[in-house]
């Protein structure tokens, strides 16, 4: 039974927070007409439950889809799901005469589904956090190192926090003053269509490239627009910032992959969120892998206007050795991943 918990079990109340009875009487015949036919049911719990504002849960729209990794630390949303679990498998189904908990025929009972804290950081989503779950998981991230380390000091000599120089620019163009062919790919398949140009509507009345999406290929990575051609050193941070924009909201992708066949990811993926103002984007990563061909790829781009300005990669920045992002500054966190 998975899903259910979007909006079908919750039928006519009023938010999501009461199960309606008819709907939980349509769950209790189905599950016992499976029972005498020997089917088993795997119940799901959390699957794609979405809190919003009728439920007094603010910035829906800025909040992670169905609310995965930040159901994980916020307190009220924890509390919600007990009660759901409770209300939900304490109910005697009455055609059976057995409540849930207790009930031969469930097979399963899925509690959180694809719903990992540490994915939904990986994504980029925890910076992206608007109030108050953003202040919540920074008092709750930076109680639990205190508990943890005791000082920034011993936080630093345990993550092996260094900071390594920045070095020269990788990329070629990245200010858009001279033509792409050299240095700008836009990739296609024979059933995406996009277009690329030079634009002069660039942040502060610098160049910009525009790539308009008019239909998405047949995989989800064409179209994309990407360099290639220099060299990425394994555990040596590198530095990749830009500023972008979007004719309306999207989400997009970025990627470290090498610019040869197999076409590895080399370990960096992030996402960056989208809307008509210009944004500013700055990522320190580390690849887990040397590659002497490497490129960065701007992907999953649905049908719409992109515009991408001052891009530049570089080694060097704030890293760990304990991993190839962290989340907060406070206390002075390794490699950030913020967007401005």
């Amino acid at each position: 039974m998975h899903h259910m918990d979007n909006f079908s079990i919750w039928g006519d109340s009023p938010n999501k927070l009461t199960i309606d009875p008819q709907k939980l009487e349509h769950l209790d015949y189905l599950i016992d007409q499976l029972k005498k036919r020997g089917v088993y049911t795997n119940l799901n719990l959390h699957v794609s439950r979405w809190f919003g504002a009728e439920e007094g849960f603010p910035g829906r729209s800025q909040r992670p889809e169905y609310d995965k990794g930040l159901d994980n630390f916020e307190p009220r949303m924890i509390e919600l799901q007990k009660k759901y679990a409770r209300d939900l498998l304490r109910h005697v189904n009455p055609y059976t005469g057995n409540p849930y908990t207790r009930e031969p025929a469930i097979a399963f009972v899925e509690i959180n589904n694809d719903n990992s804290l540490h994915a939904t950081w990986g994504e980029g989503q925890i910076d992206q956090l608007p109030e108050p779950y953003s202040s919540t998981f920074q008092k709750l991230w930076n109680g639990w190192l205190q508990r943890k380390y005791g000082s920034t000091e011993q936080l630093r000599k345990s993550w092996n926090a260094e900071a390594a120089p920045i070095g020269p620019e990788l990329l070629r163009n990245g200010n858009f003053g001279s033509a792409l062919e050299s240095s700008w790919n836009l990739e296609r398949d024979d059933d995406a269509q996009a277009d690329r140009s030079i634009q002069a509507e660039g942040p502060a009345g610098r160049p910009c490239l525009r790539t308009v999406v008019n239909r998405r290929g047949t995989v989800a990575w064409h179209p994309q627009f990407s360099q290639g051609g220099f060299p990425l050193r394994k555990d040596l941070p590198y530095t990749l910032t830009f500023r972008m924009r979007a004719g309306e909201k999207q989400r997009i992708q970025l990627n470290a992959m090498q610019a040869h066949d197999p076409w590895k990811q080399l370990g960096f993926s992030a996402e960056a969120e989208l809307g008509p103002q210009w944004k500013s984007f700055r990522f320190t990563f580390t690849v887990d892998q040397d590659d002497p061909d490497a490129r960065i790829t701007w992907t999953n781009l649905h049908p719409g206007r992109y515009d991408l300005a001052v891009v530049s990669l570089r080694p060097g920045g704030g890293c760990s050795a304990w991993g190839q992002h962290s989340v907060w500054k406070i206390p002075a966190s390794p490699c950030s991943r913020r967007a401005r």
